[in-house]
């Protein structure tokens, strides 16, 4: 006899510790979650369905394709008329891998166009929504740098609209992410059941972690430098980098500082920082170390004394919650899940314009005890709470509680 289950459903990728958004609340789900007699699945919108276990990811793939495409064809794959057709050729995958699992307790998607895509009329539907204000403003500011015409945005919007209709209840991970969606979709989030869950991360974890052979491994020559700086962030428009790179010059100039900041991150915008770095003169004082796992970014947070982010429309990061539970002085901006997080002058500190010269200000008369008060505050993030109120969700739905109150 078979066992039931409950979905995961992201669009693309598999469930991992070093990923954001989806697939990351979905790994922390999958690993956390304890729900008897119910198996836990992720599916992707090509059909593969993923089974994560402790800190990896053991694939059995009902329907496989090729994790490394062209850029040309991914660009090719983006316009309207392939992605109408793309879509609907995801439809039937997904509809093949659906009837050959039987006992589906609940879906939960954690993309914003999944549900559209998969058919289970009577089956509990929950959307977790991890954009910051609807996935068009995602797809218009993306890491990879591509442009999107105006019928495929509003294609892509059509299907956000549709999943959301098929959604029984819609978890935000933010107050932010909620109130821009209501503004977006006024009445059509009016009629829905809303939760706000929290991101989490596992503070007992981040505590344990070392930084022990930091400096070799990134040759950093931490002892030159007077001021550890991090950043976390892509190389897109609204995480604001030159701002950051633009501090890092005001503290040497005007404050006769050598700090060193580091970024992780990728983009279509690190060519131009790059060169903004060497315009400066800033080689040995700003490093862009590229992409890095987990581990190695926490290991960075330690080393750190100040995480820096300039962002905008933020949604509730989830480096954020890393940065404070390793100690770090947060200094970010005075915006969206930022302040759900950090009370300024308390556990860190809020910038309200996005400006270098008040990023240097901050740094510079930042007090060392709003990072014992940080720790304090990770305390309430920890992923289990997350784990806990996903749990508490799931049992209701699958006791076919209709009239259910959830408590976010």
């Amino acid at each position: 006899m078979s066992r039931k289950k409950i979905i995961f459903l992201t669009y693309a990728g598999v469930p991992a510790k070093s990923c954001g958004g989806g697939n990351r609340v979905s790994y922390e789900l999958m690993n956390g979650l304890n729900i008897h007699d119910f198996d836990l699945l992720h599916i992707n919108s090509n059909g593969g369905i993923n089974n994560s276990i402790n800190h990896d990811v053991k694939i059995n793939l009902v329907k496989k394709t090729k994790q490394f495409i062209s850029k040309f064809l991914m660009k090719l794959s983006n316009r309207y008329l392939f992605a109408r057709i793309k879509i609907q050729i995801k439809k039937k995958k997904l509809r093949r891998t659906f009837s050959q699992l039987d006992e589906v307790g609940i879906l939960n998607a954690h993309d914003s166009i999944m549900l559209a895509l998969v058919d289970g009329e009577s089956i509990p539907k929950i959307l977790s929504i991890h954009h910051k204000q609807s996935l068009v403003y995602d797809l218009e500011n993306n890491a990879s740098g591509f442009s999107y015409s105006k019928n495929y945005l509003n294609f892509m919007r059509l299907l956000e609209i549709e999943s959301i209709k098929k959604a029984d209840l819609i978890v935000f991970a933010s107050k932010a992410s909620l109130n821009n969606y209501q503004q977006q979709y006024q009445g059509l989030l009016a009629a829905k059941k809303t939760v706000v869950i929290y991101n989490g991360v596992d503070v007992n974890k981040i505590k344990k972690m070392s930084t022990d052979g930091i400096d070799t491994q990134y040759h950093l020559d931490s002892e030159k430098y007077d001021l550890h700086l991090i950043n976390l962030a892509n190389h897109i428009k609204p995480k604001n980098i030159e701002v950051l790179i633009n501090a890092v010059d005001i503290l040497m100039k005007k404050y006769h500082k050598n700090p060193l900041l580091i970024n992780v991150g990728v983009g279509p915008l690190t060519d131009e920082y790059q060169k903004l770095v060497k315009q400066k003169g800033l080689e040995k004082n700003v490093r862009l170390l590229g992409v890095l796992n987990n581990d190695e970014v926490i290991s960075l947070l330690k080393w750190a004394k100040y995480f820096i982010m300039a962002s905008e429309k933020v949604v509730f990061d989830i480096v954020v919650l890393e940065a404070i539970a390793a100690g770090c002085c947060v200094i970010v901006t005075d915006d969206g899940g930022n302040k759900e997080i950090i009370s300024d002058g308390y556990n860190g500190y809020l910038v309200k314009n996005i400006d270098p010269q008040i990023f240097a200000d901050k740094i510079i008369s930042a007090e060392d005890r709003v990072m014992r008060n940080a720790v304090e505050t990770a305390l309430q993030y920890d992923i289990s709470n997350t784990i806990s109120k996903y749990e508490n969700i799931f049992n209701l739905y699958l006791k076919n509680n209709s009239d259910l109150v959830i408590d976010g």
